[in-house]
């Protein structure tokens, strides 16, 4: 049966180093560092930090501080910082015990070296995220070719676009009927044109009169 692969640190460097900073304010540590003592943090920042405890060693699979976190927690600076460069390296020892060329190493070979925690994608990204961090604050050697790589784009995946049901791929689609009315003023002018005389007849009732008197001087005259 294989044993499981411990997984190194994948929460922020600034995460990590605010549980350190909470924890060297306490006289008495509490007796287990547990999701009840990070209750303040997120559900998955609370697994990362029990996480990258046991990988240093600082607490037990229950939770308890072991001796290194006591010691650690009340040594001065130059003493913790000597103290933390160890336990980095003894915990990242397959990648800074002299076999991996850490010192001249490119992104894709430390992303490969990683790869044997079986690690991959935004995790691995993190981890190396991590511990380029970790190794920077404990003053180890690291290439200046080693970044953390690119973490996988969620955007790779085209947008679904919602499939007309039969219904609606036959179904006419339905328009407003406008109806233009005119406007009151319109309807008023289009009356009064509809009763008023054509010019035809307009002419025929001015010259009327005068066609009229001469007609009736012809019928007295006779």
């Amino acid at each position: 049966m294989n044993e499981k692969i411990a997984k190194p640190p994948y929460i922020t460097y600034k995460t990590w180093q605010w549980l350190i900073g909470e924890l060297r304010t306490h006289d008495v540590l509490p007796g287990a560092i547990d999701r009840g003592y990070l209750k303040k943090r997120s559900g998955s920042e609370q697994s990362g930090l029990i996480a990258a405890l046991k990988w240093f060693g600082m607490i037990d699979d229950s939770g308890a501080p072991t001796q290194l976190l006591r010691d650690y927690i009340v040594a001065d600076e130059i003493k913790a910082a000597a103290m933390f460069k160890k336990m980095v390296e003894q915990s990242y020892s397959a990648v800074t015990d002299g076999s991996f060329a850490l010192g001249s190493a490119t992104t894709n070979m430390l992303a490969d070296k990683f790869r044997e925690f079986e690690i991959s994608g935004s995790t691995l990204t993190k981890s190396i995220s991590f511990f380029l961090s970790a190794a920077k604050d404990a003053g180890i050697k690291v290439s200046p070719h080693a970044k953390a790589p690119p973490a996988p784009s969620n955007g790779g995946t085209k947008r679904k676009t919602k499939t007309p049901t039969p219904l609606q791929q036959t179904a006419p689609r339905w328009r407003p009927t406008i109806t233009r009315t005119a406007s009151p003023s319109r309807r008023g002018k289009e009356w009064l044109r509809s009763r008023s005389p054509s010019s035809g007849d307009r002419t025929a009732s001015s010259t009327c009169p005068t066609r009229c008197r001469l007609s009736s001087g012809r019928t007295s005259s006779r």
